[in-house]
C-alpha cells in the first residue's frame, strides 16, 4: 500500500467516525503504529504495514491496517493513558537514578498490560464483527511484543545507571590515587629536605 493510500484510508475512517486526530505516515517509528497523546497524533510505519504481515492473519492489507488503526484508537480513547504514562516516566527515572527494584519493574510491566488491554477493549468498537478473531490474535501478539519491549527498556535503564555509577566510582578511585600519589611525593620531598638539613648541620660542625 502506498503512503498516500494509507493516509487516505486512515483519514477517511477518522472522518466517518468523527474523530479529531492528526495522522503521520513515517518509517522513522520503530513500531508498526503508535499514538502520541502529547501531540494527539497517530503514526503508522508503512514498512511494517505490509501485505506480508497481513498474510499472517489471512486478511487483506486494508483490513490489517484497520485492525492496527482500531487498536491505536483504543489508546486515543483511553482517559487513563496520560496518568499511566506519567507514572511510567516517574518509575523509569527512578531506575535511571540507580534505584532499581523488582517492585518497580513489576509495576512498569503491569502498567504496560493495563495500557494495552485498555487499547484492545476501547478499540474493539471500531472492528467489524467478521474481523473479531483476527483482532483478538493481533492484540495477543501485540501484548507479547510490548511486554518484551518494556522489559528490554527496563534493563537498558538499569544497565545505564549501573554503568554511570561504575564510571563515577572509577573516577573517584583515580582522584584518590592521584591524591595519595601527591601526598607521597610531598612526604618523600619532606624526608629529603630533612636529610639534607641534617647533612648540612653535620658539615658545619
Amino acid at each position: 500500500m502506498e503512503n498516500k493510500d494509507m493516509e487516505k484510508f486512515v483519514m477517511s475512517f477518522l472522518k466517518q467516525n468523527n474523530l479529531n486526530v492528526n495522522v503521520e505516515i513515517t518509517n522513522k517509528d520503530k513500531n508498526i503504529a503508535s499514538y502520541n497523546s502529547r501531540i494527539n497524533t497517530l503514526a503508522f510505519n508503512p514498512d511494517k504495514i505490509s501485505q506480508e504481515n497481513a498474510r499472517k492473519y489471512n486478511i487483506s492489507i486494508e483490513n490489517y491496517l484497520l485492525l492496527i488503526l482500531s487498536h491505536e484508537l483504543g489508546h486515543y480513547c483511553d482517559k487513563d493513558r496520560v496518568e499511566l504514562l506519567n507514572r511510567t516516566q516517574v518509575l523509569s527515572c527512578e531506575i535511571n537514578k540507580g534505584n532499581y527494584t523488582v517492585e518497580i519493574e513489576n509495576e512498569l510491566l503491569s502498567i504496560n498490560k493495563i495500557l494495552e488491554r485498555n487499547a484492545y477493549r476501547l478499540g474493539k468498537k471500531y472492528v467489524p464483527t467478521h474481523l473479531n478473531d483476527e483482532y483478538e490474535l493481533l492484540n495477543e501478539k501485540n501484548m507479547e511484543v510490548t511486554s518484551l519491549n518494556q522489559l528490554r527498556l527496563i534493563y537498558e535503564l538499569k544497565n545505564e545507571a549501573e554503568q554511570y555509577e561504575l564510571k563515577n566510582k572509577i573516577n573517584e578511585l583515580i582522584e584518590e590515587n592521584e591524591r595519595l600519589r601527591d601526598e607521597n611525593i610531598d612526604f618523600k620531598q619532606t624526608e629529603v629536605n630533612r636529610i639534607l638539613d641534617t647533612f648540612r648541620d653535620i658539615n658545619t660542625r
